[in-house]
């Protein structure tokens, strides 16, 4: 948990992201930030006046606000204000403007610092579809074009070579990173870029308008996570002492995270009590060392220093679910060995269960017990209501943390419809031991495999994803995953009639590879239980393009590269339906109902969208 250094409270109300800190006498750090009236507050800890909060009027709307060293022989900084159609460099020591920029593209973000093979510093300005840099005179020195609104800028020295690049993000969802005038890299991702950050090296991390945080190095992505919080603020810091820098983000709902820049594991956090404005780095308490600090939209700052290596990792700061989620994983083999004892001792018994308070035969009472027992036991393990205290990180903890939150809480809920399913059957009959003769009834071949292709349909318009079983096995339902595909980014799709092959139709909004994930919900003809196959596959970036060989194809079903790309998958866990397909489909049915979702149309039931409506296809374009 992080623990604040100090905390304060300004009697202004802060704009999202408008905030920096600068020293701008040289010596000490002052807060600045933008009111919602138009204008600017500095916050002075060390004023020799005593006077600790001055305001500037600015008479417009801000858009921007950042502080740099931009004089070309002083390290004072001046403060760097942008607005719909001007850029200001006001010159707080002095108290008057350095230079004052018609920008007809507009302000939407600024960043200060050096770049390139310039010599002098630049105020480096993003605009509608294009990035201009200005000198402490005002010259006109740098500019280059983008394909969008520039919503997010940062320097950094990707390739190691001593200076700076410029990364740029965009509202047409690509990540540019230029070099002087050249561009040397183009990432696409799934929305608006909305903030970078340097994270060292050729790591970096960005920040999407959808609530998604993630970290890449150089062009492949080292993790992403997502919140239904949208994200306020990135920032690099080394809060652990370790020598590498945390990703520190601040997200609209006041919490404040810090994660390890690797593995995405979180390893401190804290919350304000109102929305996070913006995240800073900076000395306020001139104690000769930066700290974190976050500001808050009601005024709140906290200041948070760099902790002790004693503190990093531990496991029981994180939050009280992941605390259970450690505890829950400590016991696993233990409590997975007396289940099986319960299970052993319970099936042998026969006879039927009785719902009254009698006529039951001493074996079934025994599995009663013992089920119950075990039952008990899940539901106690799955709520966590009352999870012991534990000790500082052992040596699994980091790594059952990667693999996220929820993993664990998903298997004790699979585990848990596998006891309920193989329970004593109400209706009378062998007990726990009926259930597990189901399930064996029930089990797939051990060679089960379920194959993915992605083709053409020039008749529909659409990409489609066909799932196919390898024998005599069918396929109840399938859950995708794919951003930029859907609106709600899933799908569920569950046909009438369960058969061998599943085909769901496929439009995505954007020329752009998509990695899909796939769970196939497989079991025999007739049988409640079904086995979940996960799959793994990516959509090319031009599957919605077909080569027009004549006019004679007017129709038909074409392969998006000319071959179908497979995928196959081994048997996942099993898990009981709890009522078979057609329930599965009519509760797909119901949800997608209350969620106002149209029906997709499929030649094989139907398709449902978790949110929003089916985007209409484009129509078939040659290569």
């Amino acid at each position: 948990m992080l623990i604040p250094a100090f905390q304060l409270h300004l009697q202004e109300r802060v704009q999202r992201g408008l905030a920096t800190i600068g020293r701008f006498d040289a010596q000490h750090a002052s807060l600045a930030g933008a009111t919602h009236a138009g204008k600017v507050f500095v916050h002075s800890p060390h004023d020799p006046s005593g006077q600790r909060l001055a305001l500037l009027n600015i008479n417009k709307q801000i858009t921007a606000l950042v502080a740099g060293a931009i004089l070309p022989s002083s390290t004072r900084d001046v403060l760097l204000i942008g607005s719909p159609n001007t850029l200001q460099c006001y010159d707080i020591e002095r108290n008057r403007d350095l230079f004052f920029k018609d920008i007809s593209e507009g302000v939407s973000c600024v960043v200060a610092g050096s770049y390139g093979s310039y010599t002098r510093p630049l105020a480096i300005v993003g605009g509608n579809c294009s990035v201009q840099g200005f000198d402490s005179d005002g010259n006109d020195v740098f500019w280059s074009v983008t394909g969008d609104v520039v919503s997010a800028l940062a320097l950094a020295d990707i390739d190691g070579d001593g200076r700076n690049e410029l990364l740029v993000g965009c509202d047409d969802f690509e990540i540019r990173i230029f070099k002087d005038e050249d561009l040397i890299l183009q990432i696409t991702e799934a929305d608006q870029i909305t903030g970078l950050a340097h994270l060292g090296g050729p790591r970096f991390a960005y920040a999407l308008r959808n609530g998604t945080i993630g970290v890449y190095d150089g062009t492949t992505r080292l993790w992403r996570v997502k919140s239904k919080h949208s994200v306020a603020g990135i920032l690099a810091f080394d809060l652990d002492g370790d020598g590498q820098p945390e990703l520190v983000s601040g997200w609209s709902n006041g919490r404040v995270e810090a994660r390890h820049a690797v593995t995405g594991e979180v390893v401190h956090r804290d919350s304000l009590g109102a929305a996070v404005a913006a995240l800073l780095r900076g000395d306020l308490r001139g104690l000769g060392s930066e700290e974190l600090v976050a500001v808050g939209t009601q005024g709140e700052v906290r200041g948070y220093a760099t902790q002790s290596d004693e503190l990093h990792v531990d496991a029981g700061d994180i939050s009280m679910q992941q605390r259970a989620l450690v505890d829950l994983a400590q016991k696993k083999q233990r409590v997975g060995r007396s289940l099986r004892k319960d299970q052993k001792s319970s099936g042998g018994g026969g006879g039927s269960r009785s719902s009254g308070g009698g006529g039951s035969s001493s074996g079934s009472s025994s599995s009663s017990s013992t089920g119950g027992s075990s039952l008990s036991l899940l539901q106690s393990r799955l709520t966590a209501s009352e999870a012991p205290s534990i000790c500082r990180a052992a040596a699994g903890t980091a790594a059952i943390l990667r693999r996220g939150p929820h993993a664990p809480l998903h298997e004790l809920m699979h585990e848990l419809a596998g006891y309920l399913s193989a329970g004593p059957d109400p209706g009378g009959g062998g007990g726990a031991g009926g259930g597990a003769a189901a399930a064996a009834a029930a089990a797939l071949p051990p060679d089960t495999r379920v194959d993915s292709a992605i083709t053409i349909n020039k008749a529909s318009l659409v990409c489609e994803l066909t799932l196919s079983t390898t024998n005599d096995s069918v396929i109840k339902a399938a859950m995708i995953f794919g951003e930029q595909v859907f609106e709600g980014e899933s799908l569920l799709s569950v046909p009438a009639e369960p058969e061998r092959t599943l085909t769901v139709p496929l439009a995505p909004a954007r020329d752009a590879p998509v990695v899909l994930m796939i769970k196939a919900l497989v079991g025999t003809k007739g049988s409640s239980w079904f086995h979940v196959f996960e799959i793994e596959m990516e959509m090319p970036k031009y599957a919605m393009y077909a080569a027009v060989e004549g006019s004679g194809n007017s129709s038909g079903s074409y392969g998006a590269t000319g071959t179908g790309v497979s995928v196959g998958a081994g048997p996942g866990a099993a898990l009981h339906s709890g009522g078979g397909g057609s329930a599965a489909a009519a509760a797909a049915a119901a949800a997608a109902a209350k969620l106002g979702s149209r029906q997709l149309g499929s030649a094989k039931g139907g398709c449902w969208q978790t949110a929003g409506d089916q985007r209409r296809p484009r129509e078939q374009r040659p290569h």
